[in-house]
């Protein structure tokens, strides 16, 4: 009966992720053009790299692995973002059976089916399956991480150790600004909880296996000036690194409360009445389990996100919501050990029917009604560079591309996958001069500057705006 409902259970999940890499249409923005352009200078340009995508911290990256694993889709596929989509879809449908076997090693069998179950229907682990980007491979990483951190707690097997600290270090190859902080609390932990119980910490070993996982970044800073060193000293001291600042603390204070609260709301359920009560709920459960002291795992997953809090207090500045995407995966298996409590089993009920009638909601919704996503989705953009082509009907032209975001990243790399291989050719400084713009909803007339400005040259031939939105002006120079 448990293996069919599991079985349930990872097929709603899936659909429920599905949509976008199903249809071939989902978002590629200045990112995700980013991230494929670095991957085609690995593969098909020769050029490896010892970083991966920038992050908000100026001289401070995320490690180069997340690079090397998209490589493998974009190999299989030729270069097309739909191939590497499947691989986001792998990586988000990962989290549902490593929460399940979490709940039930450490919990009990009841335990792993709710925790399974909150991941499949969890909009936050449910997005992470929507387009490429590298925070989201944290949801799988942070759901495995789990089994070896409350092996070790249980334990203190050496062995779980090693792999725990490990799977920190990945961490650092797809978020940053989440796997530091993490880290360091995770390190408090470890050090307090060995003493407590007279087992050996070898504080060495931790950073050692840290630093093998580090290491690509770290020769990348020995042969750049040490300009990573340089960015967190200046950030330890409060000064701009990219990040802004100048906010007095008592509001940076409440932006981080703020930020952990949306955190917790987006866990469970998108509405956000329903999301109020369900926090209310959950808030209410982990004092009840401190209170109580039933579990002592159970109180270092309470602990974890009131201690990065902690840590964070001492961070000046502005924190968004993928510096706090690890806490997902603990927030849904804490979720699913609240509902497993047999004293609670009316509300266990209230909150399966609840979660499961929203997900119908939803499968109707993406199915029924998909949305086209206009400029910002892959179809919209390369129905535009369809119609250039189109109309340049086989004849060199050249092509300026205006977005709001300024870099053309997106573009940059469609042109040169999608045009280059379905066109045999890609614009040139000759022919007719196409401008595709992509307006900005906020102020619609800003193009118009660009083409003072930047453009100046040629006239109109023709201007027309297709059904997505883009814009484009044929010009003859």
């Amino acid at each position: 009966m448990k293996i069919y409902l599991l079985s349930a259970i990872l097929l709603l999940g899936f659909f429920l992720r599905a949509q976008e890499t199903l249809s071939g249409n989902f978002l590629f923005l200045k990112d995700q053009g980013r991230d494929m352009l670095a991957v085609k200078s690995v593969v098909v340009d020769k050029k490896p790299t010892l970083i991966g995508p920038y992050t908000g911290f100026r001289g401070v990256f995320q490690g180069p692995l997340y690079y090397y694993i998209l490589a493998l889709p974009f190999v299989v596929s030729g270069g097309d973002p739909r191939g590497v989509m499947w691989l986001m879809l792998t990586a988000s449908m990962l989290s549902i059976p490593f929460g399940y076997i979490v709940g039930k090693k450490f919990f009990s069998e009841t335990t792993g089916l709710f925790t399974a179950f909150l991941f499949a229907v969890s909009p936050a682990a449910g997005a992470a399956a929507t387009f490429i980007w590298s925070p989201f491979f944290i949801f799988p990483l942070v759901s495995a991480w789990l089994y070896f951190f409350l092996d070790w707690v249980s334990s203190f097997s050496k062995k779980s150790f090693v792999i725990m600290v490990s799977f920190l270090g990945l961490m650092f190859h797809f978020e940053t600004a989440f796997a530091a902080p993490f880290t360091l609390t995770i390190f408090i932990f470890c050090y307090f909880l060995a003493r407590k119980n007279k087992h050996s910490f070898s504080v060495l070993l931790f950073f050692v296996i840290l630093a093998i996982f580090l290491s690509p970044l770290l020769l990348f800073d020995f042969r750049h000036d040490h300009i990573t060193l340089k960015s967190i000293v200046s950030i330890l001291q409060g000064m701009d690194v990219g990040l802004g600042g100048g906010e007095p603390y008592g509001k940076i204070v409440r932006d981080h409360i703020i930020r952990f609260i949306l955190n917790l709301k987006a866990t469970f359920i998108a509405q956000d009445l329903v999301a109020n009560i369900f926090s209310f709920v959950f808030l209410f459960s982990a004092v009840y389990y401190m209170i109580a002291g039933l579990s002592k795992k159970i109180k270092l997953l309470v602990l974890i996100p009131l201690v990065l809090f902690t840590i964070y207090l001492f961070f000046p500045y502005q924190i968004w919501d993928w510096y706090v995407i690890g806490l997902f995966p603990i927030y849904l298996l804490l979720g699913g050990i609240f509902l497993t409590n047999r004293r609670w089993r009316l509300m266990s009920m209230i909150v399966v029917i609840v979660l499961l009638s929203n997900a119908y909601v939803k499968l109707d919704n993406l199915y029924r009604y998909p949305d086209h996503g206009g400029t910002a989705k892959l179809r919209g953009k390369l129905e535009a560079i369809d119609a250039v082509y189109k109309d340049a009907n086989g004849q060199p032209f050249s092509l300026e591309v205006f977005t709001p975001v300024v870099l053309t990243d997106a573009y940059d790399y469609l042109i040169w996958w999608y045009g280059l291989k379905k066109y045999s050719y890609t614009p040139e400084d000759r022919g007719m001069l196409y401008l595709l713009i992509e307006s900005d909803p906020s102020k619609p007339w800003s193009y118009n500057g660009w083409i003072e400005t930047e453009i100046k040259i040629g006239s109109t031939i023709d201007t027309y705006e297709l059904p997505s939105g883009f814009i484009i002006q044929k010009r003859k120079i």
